[in-house]
C-alpha cells in the first residue's frame, strides 16, 4: 500500500535562520490504513472489550507498545470486582456498630477507604501506563489490596 500526496509542500529550515520551501508530487509506502489512523484518536478506555483486544493484537504486529493498552484491558477485568470488594469490606462495620451506632464514624472509613482506593488505582495504573510494573499487577493490586483490608476488619477482634 502506498499513499500519495499531491502538490506537497516541504519546507527546510536552514541554519541561518532562514526557511526553503519547495513543491512535491510523492508517493510514500505506509502499511498503515485510514482506518488504523482513526483507532489512535480514541482513548484505550473508550473501547470495548472486544475491541481493546484487537487493538493490543495490531499494534503487536505492528511492534508497537503496547503496555498502556494492557493495563486498561486488565482494568476492565479488575473494576467491576469493586462492588463486591466494598461489600466484603462494609459488612464487619455493619455489625460491629448496627444500624444505629457510629454512623459518622462508618461515614468516615467508608470515605477514607474510598479515596485511598482511587489513589492507589490511579498511581498502580500510572506506573502501568509508564511500563515500570506489569499490567496485571497494576491492575489488580487496588482490588488485592482492598480484600485484605475487608479481611483484616473481618477477622479483628473488638
Amino acid at each position: 500500500a502506498r499513499w500519495e500526496a499531491k502538490e506537497a509542500t516541504e519546507w527546510t529550515f536552514l541554519p541561518n535562520g532562514q526557511m526553503r520551501r519547495r513543491r512535491l508530487d510523492v508517493s510514500v509506502p505506509l502499511s498503515e490504513t485510514p482506518e488504523d489512523l482513526k483507532l489512535f484518536i480514541r482513548e484505550p478506555e473508550e473501547f470495548s472489550l472486544f475491541e481493546l483486544k484487537k487493538q493490543i493484537a495490531d499494534l503487536r504486529g505492528k511492534g508497537i507498545d503496547t503496555k498502556e493498552y494492557e493495563v486498561d484491558l486488565q482494568i476492565k477485568f479488575a473494576l467491576p470486582l469493586l462492588s463486591p470488594l466494598l461489600v466484603l469490606l462494609g459488612i464487619p462495620f455493619a455489625l460491629k456498630h448496627g444500624p444505629s451506632g457510629g454512623m459518622a464514624l462508618s461515614f468516615g472509613i467508608s470515605l477514607l477507604v474510598g479515596l485511598g482506593y482511587w489513589f492507589l488505582t490511579a498511581f498502580s495504573v500510572s506506573l502501568g501506563h509508564s511500563g515500570a510494573v506489569n499490567p496485571w499487577i497494576a491492575a489488580w493490586v487496588p482490588n488485592l489490596t482492598l480484600a485484605l483490608i475487608g479481611f483484616f476488619f473481618s477477622l479483628a477482634e473488638d
